[in-house]
């Protein structure tokens, strides 16, 4: 179970990290949206205007706090305050909507990635206490008791009775078969 529950959390983690990876290049599109609207016009077409967001370094001062609050090893700022965005963020961007760079569509991007760095942060904090771990797992034990707990439909009771191995096994005909080598066999009588 302590196994499950921290690959569980690992899953968790990542999906989280990717997540929060891809709100940050929205952050930094939307902190710069003049520049990115301006590259994605001069682009031919959509695989050019990827490889420009991609190829630029974008200065990252503001959402340099959301980077540091998920965490993640993979995606830092650079000593310049500046950030490449990686393709993925570069296709959610192009993805865009126009609408979600409004004022709430820019709070709403704070905000979820607010939440995520909160739950990046207990995964993490999962990860480096087995103490955690073994209180999710005896938790999950209780709501899986409590879920499927039904009492004993049966009653066990002693028997005093007498049995034989003989009064087990089912009358019927047979044929006994010995072989000159000593060898004894028995046969139902039907399959004889």
């Amino acid at each position: 179970r302590e196994d499950v529950v921290q690959r569980r959390t690992r899953f968790l983690l990542g999906k989280a990290r990717d997540r929060a990876h891809v709100l940050v290049g929205l952050a930094i599109a939307v902190a710069n949206i003049d520049e990115v609207i301006h590259t994605i016009r001069s682009a031919a077409d959509a695989n050019a205007a990827r490889e420009a967001l991609m190829a630029r370094h974008w200065p990252a001062k503001d959402v340099a706090p959301l980077i540091a609050l998920i965490d993640d090893p993979r995606h830092r700022v650079a000593e310049d305050d500046t950030y490449r965005l990686s393709e993925a963020q570069a296709r959610a961007i192009l993805d865009l909507r126009l609408q979600r760079l409004t004022a709430l569509g820019r709070e709403e991007i704070a905000e979820e990635l607010n939440k995520l760095a909160a739950e990046i942060a207990d995964y993490l904090d999962i990860l480096r206490s087995r103490t955690r771990i073994l209180g999710i797992v005896k938790t999950e034990l209780i709501e899986v008791r409590d879920a499927h707990a039904t009492p004993r439909r049966t009653v066990i009771t002693e028997w005093d009775a007498d049995v034989d191995d003989e009064d087990l096994i089912q009358r019927e005909d047979m044929v006994v078969t010995v072989s000159h080598a000593g060898y004894i066999k028995r046969v139902p009588l039907s399959t004889y």
